[in-house]
């Protein structure tokens, strides 16, 4: 599972970040995509993260934290700034990640609750979609849109 943290680091590394807001936006769909092609990850994250114990203290302190930096990083700039709201980090990124990776590590039941196939990539595109939508709307002081119509005006 490094590798797997690995790679999605390197991607996150790989998006431009001009604007803030957009790098934010394109980290979730990052994440999404990662998840996407790697359902077992969030069901590995499930079953190692309801008990303590020292792998999950290895876990944390040798995939997570690193993984979570970049996202930790444009999190604590847009609470200093101002454009993002002060919503606590813990609940905020276990409700995008865990909303993220759910629909793909349960894809079974997805499919046998709805007939979708969570690993089609219009499914994937849609989850993305939605997470992004919701995510976005929740944390964002204004919309995306309307921050560049002001940044115009």
């Amino acid at each position: 599972f490094s590798k797997l943290s690995q790679e999605f680091s390197a991607e996150v590394k790989m998006l431009p970040n001009k604007d803030d807001r957009r790098y934010l936006v394109e980290m979730m769909r990052c994440y999404v995509s990662f998840v996407a092609r790697y359902p077992q990850y969030g069901q590995f994250i499930m079953r190692e993260g309801v008990q303590e114990s020292a792998r999950l203290q290895w876990m944390v302190d040798e995939w997570l934290k690193p993984m979570l930096s970049q996202f930790h990083d444009i999190y604590d700039k847009g609470i200093a700034e101002g454009w993002m709201k002060d919503i606590p980090f813990p609940q905020l990124i276990i409700l995008i990640t865990a909303s993220a990776s759910q629909f793909f590590s349960m894809a079974p039941l997805v499919k046998a609750l709805y007939g979708v196939d969570a690993t089609c990539p219009e499914q994937i595109l849609a989850h993305s979609d939605a997470v992004v939508e919701v995510a976005v709307n929740a944390i964002l002081r204004e919309p995306i849109a309307q921050q560049s119509e002001a940044a115009t005006a």
